[in-house]
């Protein structure tokens, strides 16, 4: 097993892990209401402060789009091209 490959799924693992706990929080809280946990929330606010103000274009959307993702999501997509690179770099 490769470190890609391997990388790949303890992304995935920890994506269902995410996944899991959220839903747990979900129906164990008294309102249930679903709660996505981000990126953004493990950023200081001067950095944040920081990607908003970058010049608009690709990379500013494309931050602003990861760090306010599903962090679920974000584990799950990684895991996928991580496992996908794997398997096109494998040499028997």
């Amino acid at each position: 097993m490769s470190k890609f490959s391997l990388i790949g799924v303890l992304c995935w693992i920890g994506g269902v892990l995410t996944l899991g706990f959220q839903a747990i929080s979900s129906l164990m809280g008294t309102d249930a209401v679903w709660e996505n946990f981000t990126l953004i929330e493990t950023f200081p606010p001067e950095m944040v402060d920081a990607i908003d103000n970058m010049s608009e274009g690709l990379i500013q959307s494309a931050t602003d789009y990861i760090i306010t993702a599903p962090l679920y999501i974000i584990l799950f997509c990684a895991g996928t091209v991580l496992l996908v690179l794997s398997s096109i770099l494998w040499r028997k």
